[in-house]
């Protein structure tokens, strides 16, 4: 279904304000490009391979090693030849994605390849051994398969991450006219490969069990999980290129585990050159919206729940879009970055140049392109003199990340070297923004218990003043690549959050709400049973401009405090606390078998809260009880501790 329509408004601005991004790389330490021999690739990722509380970096190299770059207060260093990332010497790679597959608490790295040759082809699973050192426990062998990318999700919500491969080309083939000009492709593809984890590193292939697109195999360049109908489990969206000629977009719909194209019936059908593709709740209605990247135009898809609304914007498929007037815009990886904090979600669109029929005039001049949204899917594109983005270079991947921990996001584009294209290495853009008072965030970090140890798959749905808004974990986007797991939410100029509700992604459905959060601050959950807090600024040097704004110069450094965590040695058997939940009207009991000798609770920013109340002891029945006013209290969620003369206890508490 595709509907035209000016969903998407942009124009060129200009602005007073100074340059929102400086490229970085060579400053900070990194050095890559991607070397290519087929024009096909190639991804990066943010992720914290160390476990320091910091986002590293992963970039894949095609016919030369990968790099492992580990950040270190916001400067990075290659990973030693103990990384174990020699062995990719042996493989064209093009994708990766993170995630931690043995739920060991360590992320692993999934990355796919083209192989050499027609003898070996195989993707490799570097798991991650500690020290940042990784081996490949990969046994799976495929038949010559080109894979651009994969993603994790789980599928059936039993806590394991399984993988879903997309895979690309394998025998080529054209549309000719009578007078034998290509007008078309007409190329075989390889079928996109599922593989269900079984635990223990064991992977089984289930693809044909678990997936009915009742469509022939497209020619899959970006694929993306998504809960794309909020109902509680993972779908599918399989971006095709050549599909016009081959094979439309799919849309594989998560019924009961299983996967039925329902492509048709949400008009998830766009016969396009799909390279990559981005989600976000661009209008504030909680479900996901998506953008799909284009040899042409690309198209925003408006998520109506029962629809997916595709339009055509005007980002890449005019000929303006490209440097030189009569040629296309190629776009490959994208994502969505709230630059500036103020809720509303702006893109990053890395553009590159792939030979082509003439039918399809490409250029070697195809600047990325950075566009700010001013509300919903209305967005403005900044000259770059002021976005200080100006890449001529053929970007592939795209990541977003908060890599310097500064309270606002960055990006990394994997470049790949192509003559005529400047210097052809790989970009990290560091975001400059002008901290203003009025404008401020949040950072979610999640790990599951009951679901997948990184979460891929959680729904957060953020409330504050008037905005309501929905981030969902992805574990595998944009182009090959895969973004920070650190959820990042700019709420303008709200000074508190009122709610933070996550949606876990196990087959309980548990749901998590926090309630009255501080801005400015880092919030690491744990399912069900932890919250920690990190709002305490340290070691930051700052300066105030003339017009009274403070820049922030250098990375803030955060202290954390644990408030709350389940201790399985803890007895607390012997404590009720009932009811649980409570309204804030009522009053709650306390009972235990030893003496209660003092009651106290804390908020969820760690604050001490004063309480009352009433001890009593029923030696009828050897319990001692005290009742606690819970009337004085604001809703939300707290922590009681129970001191007694033998132990204490500490209990979730949430007043409504």
């Amino acid at each position: 279904m595709l509907v035209i329509c000016n969903v998407f408004l942009f124009s060129t601005i200009t602005h007073s304000q100074t340059t929102y991004f400086t490229e970085v790389a060579d400053s900070v330490g990194m050095e890559h490009y991607f070397k290519h021999i087929n024009f096909n690739g190639g991804g990066c990722a943010f992720f914290d391979s160390d476990n320091d509380g910091d986002d590293d970096i992963y970039l894949t190299s095609g016919n030369r090693r990968d790099q492992l770059l580990i950040n270190t207060d916001g400067k990075f260093e290659e990973a030693s030849f103990f990384s174990g990332l020699g062995l990719t010497d042996n493989f064209y790679t093009t994708g990766v994605v993170t995630g931690d597959l043995n739920n060991d608490g360590k992320e692993d790295i999934f990355v796919t390849t083209f192989g050499k040759g027609e003898i070996l082809s195989k993707n490799i699973l570097f798991i991650n051994k500690g020290n940042n050192e990784y081996e490949d426990v990969w046994l799976q062998f495929n038949e010559v398969e080109k894979t651009a990318g994969a993603i994790l999700l789980d599928f059936d919500n039993d806590g394991l991450l399984d993988i879903y491969c997309i895979n690309y080309v394998d025998e080529v083939g054209f549309l000719r006219d009578t007078a034998n000009v290509i007008i078309g492709y007409d190329h075989l593809c390889y079928q996109n490969t599922l593989y269900h984890n079984l635990g223990n590193l064991q992977f089984e292939d289930v693809t044909d069990s678990f997936i009915n697109n009742g469509e022939e195999n497209g020619c899959t360049l970006g694929a993306l999980a998504t809960d794309f109908d909020r109902d509680r489990d993972t779908d599918i969206l399989v971006c095709n290129d050549f599909g016009n000629d081959i094979v439309a977009n799919r849309l594989l719909a998560n019924v009961n585990g299983a996967f039925l194209s329902h492509t048709e019936d949400y008009g998830f059908n766009d016969g396009i050159y799909s390279m990559g593709v981005a989600s976000a709740d661009l209008d504030h209605d909680l479900d996901m919206d998506y953008y799909v990247t284009n040899f042409g135009a690309n198209i925003t898809i408006e998520n109506q729940i029962d629809s997916l609304v595709t339009s055509t914007d005007t980002i890449a498929g005019s000929t303006q879009n490209s440097e030189v007037g009569n040629e296309l815009s190629i776009s490959w990886g994208a994502a969505f970055i709230d630059y500036n904090n103020d809720s509303y979600e702006d893109l990053y669109v890395a553009n590159a140049y792939v030979p082509a029929p003439p039918f399809l005039p490409s250029s070697f001049l195809d600047n990325d392109r950075f566009y700010e949204n001013t509300g919903g899917f209305s967005f403005v594109e900044p000259q770059s003199n002021i976005t200080g983005i100006n890449n001529l270079n053929s970007g592939r991947g795209v990541a977003i990340s908060d890599y310097d921990n500064d309270g606002d996001q960055d990006i990394l584009v994997n470049v790949m070297r192509i003559p005529l294209n400047g210097e052809m290495l790989s970009q990290l853009y560091r975001n400059d923004l002008i901290v203003e008072d009025s404008n401020h965030w949040i950072q979610v970090k999640l790990e599951g218990l009951i679901s997948n140890k990184s979460a891929c798959g959680a729904n957060v749905e953020l409330y504050s003043d008037d905005t309501h808004t929905l981030k969902e974990l992805t574990c595998g986007s944009s182009h090959g690549s895969s973004n920070s797991k650190t959820l990042h939410f700019g709420v303008g100029e709200a000074s508190t959050i009122d709610s933070l509700k996550i949606f876990w992604p196990n087959s309980h459905h548990t749901i998590d709400t926090y309630y009255n959060l501080v801005v400015d601050s880092i919030y690491q959950i744990q399912e069900d049973t932890t919250f920690l807090i990190t709002e305490t600024e340290l070691d930051t040097t700052s300066v105030t401009s003339d017009g009274g704004i403070t820049q922030i110069l250098h990375p803030r450094k955060y202290l954390g405090n644990v408030i709350y965590r389940d201790n399985q040695e803890r007895s607390v058997s012997d404590v009720k606390v009932y009811p649980n939940p409570v309204l804030r009207e009522s009053s709650i009991t306390i009972e235990s078998k030893h003496k209660i000798v003092k009651v106290s609770m804390i908020d969820l920013t760690n604050r001490q809260i004063e309480i009352f109340h009433q001890p009593l002891e029923n030696e009828f029945e050897k319990m001692f009880i005290s009742h606690l006013e819970t009337s004085n209290l604001n809703s939300g969620i707290y922590f009681l501790k129970v001191i007694t003369d033998k132990y204490e206890a500490i209990h979730k508490l949430v007043i409504h």
